[in-house]
């Protein structure tokens, strides 16, 4: 079984379809995400979570493009645990796979977790191993506030609680898309179809009652296979009748992969490059991955490449992400020749790791 097989059909998008459109159609197919294309070719994924962290003041103008976040398909072939962890390390709430027909379908984190269900640790492990207390809001509180937790705390849904931790319902990015587009019929003074603001509406207006729900005491086989079956993106683990933490698909991948020692590397934009240049490109970033390994557990290296057209030539901008045990590190760099963009980029990355660590003494 490959990656294919546990992806699910995507929803599809033009680059220039307007951000109205784009929710009326994810509301309708229950989707947090779409693929959208530009020119017949894959621009990247659009999330439902992206929307709701901006103030669109008219999303039947607006077109997507801007909001579209630029992630490369993935071959089908490719390994389940570097998979895993190229989207935990990347954040990737979804990525687009694809088989050398052309056949493309989304992945999320619930899909590939299907792949581990027969993994002999997750029945070891309980659920109150991995659950983490999540960011809560009250059944008094405004949608504004529900929002400011999804911008701030970068979130995939919000437990709505009643005293003593009881959950009542759970709102998700997909269910928080209405207040985006919602409208009310005009009062005296205001222009017929005028969006208002639904900030100060309460919460109950887009919570969903439907709380997938766990014993603090399941096996994490059970918990995933509850979320897999069902469909999840979050699971509520209770004791007593009470909330004691929740659990996402991306916990139990982190407990999982993080038994493999290889390292996540994850290359976007190059792929116009000769094969030769790839090659090196991946020599030279495994260097430096293999030398600051001596001094610290590295999780994975993200690197996306950039070309700009200017006076008849190419130049390159990369931008490199190094996701370490003891921190996450940026750099960039841009040079008219991409062998040359790469090291000054990686240069860059290992100047900035060792100034932490020479703080720090890790």
């Amino acid at each position: 079984m490959n990656l294919l097989d546990v992806a699910r059909e995507p929803l599809i998008l033009r680059h220039d379809d307007k951000i109205g459109h784009a929710i009326s159609s994810m509301i309708s197919g229950k989707s947090p995400e779409t693929l959208v294309f530009k020119n017949g070719s894959l621009l990247g994924v659009l999330l439902s979570r992206d929307l709701v962290k901006k103030r669109i003041t008219d999303p039947s103008k607006v077109t997507i493009e801007s909001y579209v976040r630029r992630i490369d398909a993935l071959p089908a072939s490719s390994a389940r645990d570097e998979t895993a962890k190229a989207m935990l390390v990347n954040d990737y709430k979804a990525i687009p796979v694809v088989d050398d027909k052309g056949k493309m379908k989304v992945l999320r984190k619930r899909d590939i977790l299907k792949l581990f269900l027969k993994e002999p640790s997750l029945k070891k492990a309980r659920a109150e191993d991995v659950m983490r207390f999540p960011f809560c809001a009250s059944k008094d509180d405004d949608i504004a506030t529900v929002r400011s937790i999804f911008t701030d705390m970068n979130v995939i849904a919000v437990p709505i609680v009643e005293e003593n931790n009881r959950v009542i319902g759970l709102v998700t990015s997909t269910g928080l898309l209405k207040s985006v587009t919602e409208k009310r019929r005009p009062m005296k003074g205001e222009a017929s179809g005028e969006s208002f603001n639904t900030d100060s509406a309460n919460v109950s207006a887009v919570i969903s009652p439907d709380i997938p729900r766990v014993d603090y005491d399941s096996s994490l086989s059970d918990v995933s296979r509850t979320i897999t079956e069902r469909g999840l993106g979050l699971v509520v683990v209770e004791k007593d009748g009470r909330m004691v933490g929740v659990i996402t698909p991306g916990d139990i991948l982190k407990t999982l992969v993080r038994e493999t020692q290889t390292v996540s590397v994850n290359i976007t934009g190059a792929q116009q490059e000769d094969p030769f240049i790839r090659k090196v490109m991946d020599s030279d970033i495994h260097s430096l991955l293999k030398k600051l390994s001596r001094m610290v557990e590295i999780e994975g290296f993200n690197l996306h490449v950039d070309r700009y057209h200017q006076a008849g030539r190419i130049k390159y901008s990369l931008k490199a992400k190094l996701v370490t045990r003891k921190g996450v590190f940026f750099s960039a760099h841009h040079e008219w020749d991409i062998t040359k963009a790469l090291k000054g980029v990686l240069s860059k990355t290992e100047r900035e790791f060792m100034k932490k660590r020479e703080k720090s003494l890790f």
